[in-house]
């Protein structure tokens, strides 16, 4: 009985990850990096593991402490290694939540799993299906933010292109080469497979890249797997 309680104290923070060895799903301009780059300096992924019960809350907390001190402001509890939890832990979880809501530290959940109850997850924190995918929120919600986002007027199709690399008389020559293009919410733009006759610049809104396999629908409300997020400026 010992030996088992103490495999069950055992640490449930399996290591923590830092900006460096994060990996989002948004593709933005690439000027706004330093932007995005003093963002993901402040964010962390924390891997868990294994049951988390009452007797795992100090063990986090001191990590997420550790974290605070060192300036984070958005850290993400990666669930994918976790087997179960029980209501003293997500209670405790939502209380140490609040807490470092008011020191302007952010918790969002990833990858649970479903061997966890997600009914006894904390409404107060945000789940998303992998890190990646908690990441990109995070950043979008920045991109929303900025204030040169979205910009559609004249001179922005040269603006990217210069962003892309190049010098500014070759972009004002290629500029005139596009034509405006809408797309609505949900429509396909190009499809694997397609002979590609066009080049596509983003300057307002997102596209998705979207992985669909036998069993997804083809349709443009389809299934499948985001792999991608582009925004102004892909």
């Amino acid at each position: 009985a010992v030996v088992i309680f103490l495999a069950r104290v055992s640490s449930p923070v399996r290591r923590v990850l830092s900006a460096d060895q994060l990996v989002s799903r948004l593709e933005h301009l690439t000027s706004l990096d330093a932007t995005f780059n003093e963002q993901r300096a402040r964010t962390f992924a924390v891997e868990l593991q294994g049951p988390l019960f009452f007797g795992s809350i100090d063990s986090l907390t001191r990590t997420l402490d550790d974290l605070a001190g060192r300036g984070a402001r958005a850290v993400v509890l990666d669930m994918r290694r976790v087997t179960g939890t029980d209501v003293t832990f997500v209670q405790a979880l939502d209380n140490a939540a609040r807490v470092y809501a008011a020191q302007g530290l952010e918790l969002v959940l990833s990858g649970v799993q479903a061997e966890v109850d997600r009914s006894t997850l904390s409404s107060r924190l945000p789940v998303f299906e992998d890190t990646a995918g908690a990441l990109e929120a995070l950043e979008s919600r920045l991109l929303s933010t900025l204030p040169d986002h979205g910009d559609t007027g004249p001179g922005a199709i040269a603006t990217l292109l210069i962003d892309h690399g190049l010098e500014p008389a070759h972009a004002a020559a290629i500029t005139a080469a596009f034509e405006p293009c809408h797309v609505r919410r949900g429509e396909t733009v190009i499809r694997s497979g397609d002979t590609v006759t066009s080049i596509y610049l983003v300057l307002s809104g997102t596209l998705e890249v979207v992985l669909r396999g036998p069993g997804d629908n083809g349709g443009d409300n389809g299934g499948g797997k985001r792999i991608r997020t582009l925004a102004a400026g892909a």
